[in-house]
This record gives structure tokens, C-alpha cells and sequence, in this order.
């Protein structure tokens, strides 16, 4: 998506946009970059870079200055960030499927919430920034495989992810390699921390029990690994914007 150097923002705008199937029109070159997520539906983007398809759980980026073309498949809805930068200038529109889809749409949601009740403030520019870094992760995936161990180990985390007793310690012997440099590489290859992986895999977990409406908050939070309620629950809170009990309320 663009270099290391962090892009200095200088300009914000959200919205929630719901949208029909339409043919293919022309979308001239804006003075603003856009990031969306598209929680439902489906669009193609095409450009003198190429052609791809935006859908469901896709982060899609269009640099400033880029003319493309735009044609709707399937409707749906998405949340939608246009942003003013000051010094990088990005190459080309992107797309791509984030590993947490659940932790960006609420990152989205609580950004606009906070947008529209308190405007541009310094909370507002630091979510702003951890969601550009999130489509960072996405959209420049490295270059570098992962170790096979590393493979190997990953995939036993995902199968032992509500194993209360799992310890990075444990993970990063079963990669022979201290738990440094485990840590290290488990974030350069996966784009976040092993433990932030975990916790953020558990919530997932919890929402799926808690829908099923078989579950009450405390068997939630044991059954999907947490050890502590109160810790659950703050968890849950810090990623999804709202308490497990309020989820219920909602979904029920």
C-alpha cells in the first residue's frame, strides 16, 4: 500500500454507504485517498494498474489522483474512509481480505461513531491511524514465507486457539526458536502479535457461542479460552465496541 514511512494525515471524512447493482461508470481522479471495508456485496475497480473484484470482508484502497472504473455486482453495504495526506503518494488501487474482518468493521464502526459525536479529535486521528496500519498488514503481505515449524505452528495455535492452558513459551518451542524471536516473526509473517492473534481468535469464538443463545457470558468465556470473566469481558468490550451481554441483546 505504501512505504514505512507513517503518512501524515492531514483531513478525515466517514460514511456508511449502501449501494445497488449498476454498470460500470467512470470515477475521475479525487483529491483524496479512500479506504473501505465491504461488509456485504460485491464491485470490480479497474484501472490502468489492473483489474480486481472487492467483496465481502475486503479492505480496497484508491490513492488520490487515480481514475478508475467502478461497476456494482451484488448489493451490500460498506463503511467508507477518505483521507487528505501531507508528503506519501500511493501508487495504485489495492485489495485485499483482512484475517480479522470482525476486529476492522468494528474498528470502522466505532471510528464514525466517534467522527459524528466528537469530530476530529486526537482519539478519532489515533483510530484513524491504527486502521491505515491494519491495511498496511493487509494489503503488503511479505514477501518472505513463514518457516515451515512457523506454518506447522500456526496451524496447531488455530486448532488449540480455546486451550486456555496455551502459552507463547509453548509455541515458540515448538519452533526451536526463543520466544523473542518467535514473537518477532509470528507479527512480521501474520501481521500482528501472537497474543493479540489469540485474544482477538477467542472473541470470534465467543460471538459464535454467544449467538447460538445456548451460551451465557461466563460459559462463553471459559469455553473459548479466557481464564477470568472480568478479563473476557474487557477483551470483548476493546474489540467489538460493546460488553458480551449487550451482544446478546442485539443479536437475540
Amino acid at each position: 500500500m505504501y512505504s514505512d514511512k507513517t503518512p501524515i494525515i492531514c483531513g478525515l471524512s466517514f460514511m456508511s454507504v449502501s449501494y445497488t447493482p449498476r454498470p460500470a461508470v467512470h470515477v475521475a481522479a479525487r483529491p483524496f485517498n479512500s479506504l473501505t471495508f465491504r461488509r456485504s456485496g460485491s464491485i470490480t475497480v479497474k484501472s490502468e494498474h489492473g483489474e480486481f473484484v472487492s467483496g465481502p470482508g475486503t479492505l480496497t484502497f484508491i490513492p488520490k489522483g487515480c481514475d478508475y472504473e467502478s461497476e456494482i455486482l451484488e448489493a451490500g453495504d460498506m463503511y467508507v474512509m477518505h483521507f487528505y495526506t501531507v508528503g506519501d503518494e500511493y501508487e495504485k488501487p489495492e485489495c485485499a481480505a483482512h484475517g480479522f474482518p470482525l476486529a476492522v468493521s468494528n474498528l470502522f464502526a466505532n471510528l464514525i461513531s466517534r467522527h459524528t459525536s466528537e469530530g476530529t479529535d486526537l482519539a478519532c486521528m489515533s483510530m484513524a491511524y491504527e486502521l491505515l496500519s491494519e491495511a498496511r498488514t493487509a494489503l503488503s503481505p511479505p514477501t518472505v514465507h513463514p518457516h515451515r515449524r512457523m506454518i506447522k505452528c500456526k496451524e496447531y495455535l488455530d486448532e488449540n486457539i480455546c486451550d486456555s492452558s496455551l502459552r507463547i513459551s509453548e509455541l515458540a518451542e515448538m519452533c526451536e526458536v526463543s520466544e523473542v524471536y518467535f514473537r518477532r516473526e509470528f507479527k512480521k509473517f501474520y501481521g500482528t502479535s501472537p497474543m493479540d492473534y489469540i485474544k482477538r481468535r477467542r472473541i470470534e469464538v465467543a460471538q459464535g457461542l454467544l449467538q447460538t443463545g445456548l451460551c451465557s457470558v461466563t460459559e462463553t468465556a471459559f469455553q473459548s479460552g479466557f481464564e477470568s470473566i472480568s478479563y473476557f469481558s474487557s477483551e470483548f468490550r476493546r474489540l467489538t465496541g460493546i460488553s458480551p451481554s449487550e451482544y446478546i441483546n442485539i443479536k437475540s
